[in-house]
């Protein structure tokens, strides 16, 4: 562990003057030298991801080439970085930067081979922090552009397909006729015997998704089409811009009875679909102390027309219920139920937040109880967005939602969502539109935090010298902050946590002095306080920290002040800032495969794993033991081998003792794993391993929690 705590009497104490008498400073200064916790902040290597970059081109090449170097410091220390090059075929962006406690920066490469002539090229990147140099190296390939075809080669045309479509469609897309042609030196080839295949599913060959293009009789043609059903199935979240899906065709032909003269050859047809999202969509992250005011831009097409409703949901607080949102100037922000269980309540239909979507106020209030005149978007067409990422779009809608509302309880995802349709048949969903689809992931505090503190300028953070953490454990469900503990080597000590700024006070009225704005009867936003006693040799010392940053998201991050005082006494002792991160490790729900990825190391090497909670085993590709500083040979290190079931059927294994830690934060030594020559790709991180810790899933957003 990157830390250490001298455990040499109170645990905790850390306290400083505090503006007391010097004598008093003086006995506190000598007692610390002798009694009190003492840590060092010990910076560890900075590790560099990836060690070398190779690239190839061709002698053609007139483009940059961009590859990201990351790096992180492997005890999670903050550090200052520099980063330098030695070829002028090469640049770096940025060339320096600082990353805090628990962060990775990152630095990136742009190749330049323009110009440069057939051969092979070397040079270093190097990343220093501190008195650490890390090398990556950079190999350039440049390569001459192949010949032309040989007589008694295969051609097909066109050589690259791509689709354009949207969400909103309901029919494929016209589908691409693609010519196949052999030729020699004397002319066609028609006695030749060629098949078209496809890489993905959604790819659609001669009108069937199913089957193969082929033919026996040389020179032909198929078609090549695309299931947007499937694609739009594939379809996560409306990204508001293009979603490119790549796919490939591959013509294998073999234009000769004789393979010495002729080999098959196989040509790749790129396959490119843009689908188009015309709604715009987004998703953002807030924390429960925040105050919402959320401007949403809802997208308006010339050939839309209807009531425009603006809905929102919260399944996990009101299952079922979907509320409509509007603003008055008498009631101000307002959620009126809409629909329960998907059927609309009596007079929905008059819940819109405008009667017309193409006649639009552009200002509060918004509501149809308003009288007529109100300001409204001049819908002329003004070509608001003409790129290829949102066509047909003529003007947005802004949307104020929420008017400060504060989020304290409402923890879950807000879903939110712009749809129009005919008021009049409100029943029919089928002819609605939703032109907008906005998710707020509202976070609470609740986590296992690990807490390093500044003191008189120097880091403490409440690990021991045994690599045993101290946590502070805070839970928040509801609104209720109770059950809160930091456990201590001596035991636990509880907590108690509210809500700062509990008036819900941001500002009074702002006071214009000259060319200023006087602020000082602003009340902070928002935040928790968490305050608790612990006992000393001179009495009961309180703590107050204050919370006022919170990243709930990925591996979950917070910061704030901190300070103390004797019991009794009236003035706290100066803030010293501190910070945490979660010792729990959050794994979002990949769409891509349906499953959960993680990052990690095995004996201190970088790895990726698959987590599943039904693997009897651990277990790691044969192909990257050596990179993992492991000799299958080495009994020692690798005692058995044996045979390893799971849905795929049997495999060889040979069993290894690793090291094995993920997110820099859950880690276990000498645990046994099996290594296979059947087995490629990322680890399978199994029972063995998640045995030792405490995993659970969200049923709100499907996250996996891996926690001590």
């Amino acid at each position: 562990m990157p830390y250490s705590i001298e455990q040499l009497g109170n645990w905790r104490m850390r306290l400083g003057n505090a503006g007391h008498f010097a004598s008093l400073g003086i006995l506190i200064s000598c007692f610390l030298s002798l009694f009190l916790l003492h840590a060092e902040l010990v910076q560890a290597k900075i590790v560099v991801s990836p060690q070398s970059v190779h690239v190839t081109v061709t002698t053609e090449q007139t483009d940059e080439i961009e590859r990201t170097i990351s790096f992180f410091d492997d005890g999670g220390a903050a550090f200052n970085w520099t980063a330098s090059w030695d070829q002028g075929w090469m640049n770096l962006d940025p060339t320096s930067g600082s990353a805090t406690a628990g962060s990775s920066n990152s630095t990136t490469l742009t190749i330049l081979p323009e110009g440069l002539p057939e051969g092979t090229y070397n040079g270093n990147v190097i990343i220093s922090a501190g008195s650490d140099n890390e090398t990556v190296s950079v190999t350039l390939d440049i390569q001459a552009l192949p010949p032309a075809p040989a007589p008694g080669s295969v051609v097909v045309s066109p050589g690259e397909l791509q689709f354009y479509v949207t969400q909103e469609q309901l029919a494929n897309p016209e589908p691409i006729t693609v010519q196949v042609k052999g030729t020699n030196s004397t002319g066609e080839i028609t006695d030749f015997y060629w098949v078209a295949s496809k890489s993905n599913q959604w790819i659609i060959l001669n009108g069937n998704a199913d089957s193969i293009a082929e033919s026996n009789y040389g020179s032909g043609s198929f078609t090549v089409g695309v299931d947007i059903n499937q694609l739009l199935d594939n379809q996560n979240i409306y990204g508001g811009n293009v979603t490119i899906y790549d796919g490939n065709v591959t013509v294998t032909a073999t234009v000769s009875t004789d393979p010495d003269t002729i080999p098959t050859t196989s040509i790749g047809i790129p396959v490119r679909v843009y689908v188009n999202a015309l709604r715009y969509a987004a998703e953002k992250s807030l924390v429960t102390t925040d105050w919402l005011d959320l401007i949403m831009n809802v997208p308006v097409m010339e050939d839309i027309s209807g009531a425009l409703y603006v809905l929102a949901e919260h399944p996990s607080l009101a299952p079922g219920q979907v509320f409509a949102y509007r603003w008055d100037s008498v009631n101000g922000t307002r959620f009126d139920l809409f629909s329960q269980w998907g059927h609309p309540v009596a007079g929905a239909e008059d819940l819109f937040y405008a009667a017309d979507i193409q006649n639009t106020p552009i200002a509060i209030p918004f509501s149809s109880d308003e009288d007529t005149g109100d300001p409204v978007i001049p819908y002329d067409p003004t070509d608001v967005s003409g790129t290829d990422q949102t066509p047909n779009i003529k003007a947005f809608i802004p949307i104020t939602f929420g008017g400060g509302l504060r989020l304290i309880g409402m923890e879950g995802d807000w879903i939110i969502r712009a749809i129009v349709g005919d008021r009049n048949d409100i029943t029919n969903w089928q002819s609605w539109r939703e032109l907008l689809y906005y998710v707020l992931h509202i976070r609470p505090v609740t986590g296992t935090w690990v807490v390093t503190e500044e003191f008189e300028g120097k880091s403490y953070t409440y690990i021991d010298d045994t690599g045993t953490i101290y946590p502070m454990i805070l839970h928040e469900e509801r609104g209720d902050l109770s059950g809160g503990v930091w456990i201590s080597p001596v035991g636990r000590t509880p907590l108690t946590v509210t809500y700062a700024n509990s008036t819900d006070q941001i500002c009074d009225t702002l006071a214009i002095q000259g060319h200023r704005l006087d602020v000082s009867s602003c009340v902070q936003p928002g935040g928790y306080e968490v305050y608790f006693v612990e006992p000393s040799i001179w009495g009961n010392v309180e703590y107050l920290y204050n919370i006022t940053v919170l990243d709930a998201t990925g591996g979950g991050y917070l910061e704030g002040t901190w300070q103390y005082r004797f019991a009794g006494e009236a003035n706290w002792s100066r803030p010293e800032d501190f910070s945490a991160v979660r010792q729990e490790v959050v794994i979002p729900l990949d769409p891509s495969c349906n499953c959960y990825l993680v990052n990690g190391t095995v004996n201190g090497y970088a790895a990726g794993f698959i987590v599943d909670t039904g693997a009897s085993m651990v277990l790691l590709s044969s192909d990257d033991a050596s990179y993992m500083g492991v000799d299958l040979t080495d009994v020692n290190q690798c005692p058995f081998t044996g045979i390893g079931s799971g849905v795929g059927g049997d495999i060889s294994v040979t069993y290894c003792y690793v090291d094995i830690e993920i997110e820099e934060r859950l880690s276990i030594n000498n645990l046994l794993v099996g290594f296979s020559d059947d087995w490629s790709g990322p680890g399978l991180l199994g029972v063995p391993f998640l045995e030792q810790f405490h995993v659970s899933t969200n049923a709100e957003d499907g996250t996996m929690i891996i926690a001590p």
